[in-house]
């Protein structure tokens, strides 16, 4: 059955990834701007103190509208660094100077000592994905880094899925280990909100 549920998987990853990939730099940039600016008007970013935002690689949602916001805003910015099996949140001050390409072409944080930020200090936190459901349940790059991490988070902690249309299947393959969020947020608005569906039950 694991077998199984890895293959379909890996099928759903690679479908997506063709489509985000095979998509025009304007058409990602014009879809990335629209996702940015709604969550730029969510009350729990605009109330957040401390927030978590992945760095995107071109094929992802954007955040640098975000990251941009946070600094002039002075508002704690944190950041993924991915070590010993675990994200590890550091705070950083300018992207352009505190963070550094890594072998996987992911940007993270690289000065040492790493300002590391403990979890319960984190408000809000985004989370990149290769597909999502629409039952808050998420396929990632396979590694399980993500999964980890939100199984740790505190309750209180503001958390949003983001990713395009086309990243929104009809179902996500579940094994144990796996960790959904709570919402999840595309050009076309929250398609997924646990705590909605638990207003209209």
């Amino acid at each position: 059955m694991t077998h199984d549920i890895a293959m379909q998987k890996d099928l759903i990853r690679r479908q997506t990834l063709e489509i985000s990939r095979s998509m025009s730099c304007d058409e990602r940039h014009t879809r990335s701007e629209v996702i940015q600016n709604q969550i730029l008007e969510l009350p729990p970013w605009r109330q957040a103190e401390t927030v978590m935002l992945y760095v995107h690689m071109p094929h992802e949602v954007a955040t640098d509208k975000l990251l941009e916001q946070l600094r002039q805003a002075g508002r704690s910015c944190v950041v993924p660094k991915c070590q010993g099996g675990q994200i590890i949140p550091c705070r950083i001050d300018d992207p352009e100077s505190d963070l550094a390409m890594t072998p996987w072409g992911v940007r993270e944080p690289w000065r040492e000592p790493l300002r590391v930020v403990e979890l319960e200090e984190l408000d809000f936190v985004l989370v990149p994905g290769v597909a999502f459901d629409r039952q808050g349940n998420r396929i990632g790059y396979g590694r399980g880094y993500y999964d980890r991490f939100l199984a740790r988070l505190a309750a209180r902690t503001y958390v949003l899925g983001v990713g395009y249309g086309w990243q929104i299947v009809a179902g996500c393959p579940v094994e144990g280990w796996d960790c959904g969020v709570p919402r999840v947020l595309t050009e076309e608005g929250m398609v997924w909100e646990e705590q909605a569906m638990k207003e209209m039950d």
